[in-house]
Parts: C-alpha cells; sequence; structure tokens
C-alpha cells in the first residue's frame, strides 16, 4: 500500500505551530548539537563494503554506497551532512566508551517498496552496516529513521559481545532506547511514528481509544508484535522511555540499556526502584494527564491519524491481535 499522504494546510499549520512555540519534543540538554569535528575522525570500516553498488563515498565516520538507478547524488549529499551531525550528537548522548572504533557503511537501496512489492523496513546488519531505504510522504526520504538505525549500529558490538538475543525484553529495550534516542538527538524530526506531533498527544490518543497494547504484551511478543502493531509500538516504547528519562535521568537509561545482567522485567525494578507494571501504569497515568492538559488535543489527534501516513497503516485491535 502506498503510504504517501498530501499535508493539508490545517496539517501544516498544526506543525508550523509545533516547530514554534510548541516544541514537540524536549529541547536538547545532554545532546546538544556539537560540530563533527569533535569526533575524532576513523580509519577502517566496520564489516565489508557489500557486493552490487556502483558508487562509494568516505567521510570521517561512514562510508556511504549506493546505485546510480537508485539514488541521487543530492540524497547522497544531504545524508552525509547529516549522517555527520547525528554521530557526534550520539557520540555525546552514549560517552566515548560506546563509540564504535570504525567507520559505519550505509546503503542506500532504493524505495521501501521493492519492484516486487515487498515492503523493505529500514534495519542494521549482523555486520553493523545500516540499510536505509526512501520513504514517500510527511517525513519521507532515505532520512528519516537515520537517527533510530544510527543508534542500533552504535550498539551492535556491544550487544555482539554479549550475545543478547534481538527478541523479546532485549528487542523490546533496544528499539525503545534507540527511539528515545532518536527524537533527543534530531528533535525536529518529521519521521514515523510521531511525524512531528508531540509524543504525548501521539501516545495518549492510543490511549483513549482504547488502542494501546500493555507494554508488557508489546514486551513478552516483541517478535511477533514489533512490526505487526508497528504505529503502536514504536510511538508507545518510545513514549515510555521518554518518561523513564524524565523521571530517572539520563544514567538510569544506561544503566538498563547497558547492563551485564540478563534483562527481564525484574531488571526494571533493579534499574528504576520499581516494578515493570508500576512504571507502565505510572506512565499511562503521566501520559493521559498530559493529552487532557493540551490546548486542541481533540484537532491534534484528529491531524495525526488522518493527515499522516499512519492513516495508511494497519492498527492492531485489543482481543484481535494482542
Amino acid at each position: 500500500m502506498d503510504i504517501a499522504v498530501k499535508v493539508t494546510g490545517t496539517v501544516l499549520l498544526t506543525l508550523a505551530l509545533l516547530a514554534g512555540a510548541s516544541q514537540p519534543f524536549p529541547q536538547l540538554s545532554w545532546a546538544q548539537h556539537v560540530e563533527s569535528s569533535s569526533a575524532p575522525a576513523l580509519q577502517h570500516i566496520l564489516g565489508e563494503i557489500p557486493e552490487g553498488f556502483e558508487h562509494r563515498r568516505e567521510s570521517s565516520h561512514f562510508v556511504f554506497v549506493w546505485r546510480q538507478a537508485e539514488t541521487t547524488p543530492e540524497e547522497i549529499d544531504a545524508a552525509v551532512a547529516l549522517a555527520e551531525q547525528l554521530f557526534a550528537r550520539v557520540s555525546v548522548a552514549l560517552g566515548p566508551e560506546h563509540v564504535p572504533p570504525k567507520k559505519l557503511i550505509v546503503t542506500f537501496e532504493g524505495n521501501w517498496r521493492s519492484p516486487t512489492g515487498r515492503t523493505r523496513y529500514p534495519y542494521v546488519d549482523a555486520w553493523g552496516r545500516m540499510h536505509l531505504f526512501r520513504f514517500s510522504g510527511l517525513g519521507g526520504g532515505y532520512l528519516g529513521k537515520l537517527g533510530h538505525e544510527m543508534v542500533h549500529a552504535f550498539r551492535k558490538e556491544w550487544r555482539w559481545n554479549r550475545r543478547r538475543p534481538p527478541g523479546q525484553a532485549f528487542g523490546f529495550v533496544e528499539e525503545g532506547f534507540a527511539e528515545w534516542m532518536a527524537t533527543h538527538v534530531e528533535p525536529q524530526s518529521l519521521a514515523f511514528p510521531y511525524y512531528g506531533f508531540p509524543i504525548h498527544v501521539v501516545a495518549g490518543q492510543w490511549r483513549i481509544n482504547n488502542e494501546a497494547p500493555p507494554l508488557r504484551t508489546l514486551m513478552e511478543r516483541h517478535g511477533e508484535l514489533n512490526l505487526h502493531c508497528l504505529p503502536q509500538s514504536y510511538s508507545l516504547r518510545g513514549s515510555f522511555f521518554h518518561y523513564l528519562h524524565d523521571t530517572f535521568g539520563k544514567d538510569a537509561l544506561l544503566q538498563l540499556a547497558y547492563s551485564e545482567e540478563e534483562l527481564t522485567t525484574a531488571l526494571f525494578h533493579t534499574v528504576f526502584g520499581r516494578e515493570f507494571d508500576a512504571l507502565e501504569q505510572a506512565w499511562r497515568e503521566q501520559t493521559v494527564t498530559a493529552f487532557s492538559a493540551t490546548a486542541q488535543v481533540s484537532q491534534l489527534a484528529r491531524d495525526y491519524r488522518e493527515q499522516t501516513p499512519i492513516k495508511h497503516m494497519y492498527i492492531c485491535q485489543a482481543g484481535k491481535d494482542y
């Protein structure tokens, strides 16, 4: 299904307001806008350059590869500039001990819908290479999820050395952590899943409409529901991790994400001093309170559902999908 969307005047006005007096995301603090030169240039490459790409360009921290028939030089220019900015910000956020020791490979592979009609999502492979696809509509292009995938790439070697599995609890934390950090290092992004709307509005409208799967369900059935319930899983996890950060601080989130212990719900109690279900309940209550206190929130919620690519996506239902 084509997710191209025409942005109406109402949405443009809404997004303009969000970008001005009413910021959709918190202001940068520990992830300040810093120059890419603050992170030393890297000499070696992490993994092997994949075959089948005609063009290659290197920057201080990346190797970009693409095919002429799929990607324009202008898209690569934009990618190089943004990737270096985000590399610097993520490096500051995670600390020098978590910065990759080698250049990261980024592949550009054309439209998200393959020539055979297969849906393709951005991902990081076993080598730590980022695979990007071009999306249409609001927040489209190659770069909407670059920050999110970069966090995964930064963490790939750490995960590999500890044999962290992608499914269930660790997958839930991995994706929530990446989404939380991506919105901090690139707060004005118009990409999925928030499309520039306030996080509490997006999470709140799922809750108000009884369309918010329990976080424990999303964690325990991560492999099954992560993509099946895509709009809800990504936005609700991201909102929950913003709550954890705002309530307990960045160091606590880093402790969770980089814990040497087995990642279970019990680890949330170890790190945050509260049971997982209690954390979820507090987050839900705070989200509903913030949602209800937002001016013109009903119109914002309608615009999010009707005037962004969300309107083309499958929404999971209680009793049917979970």
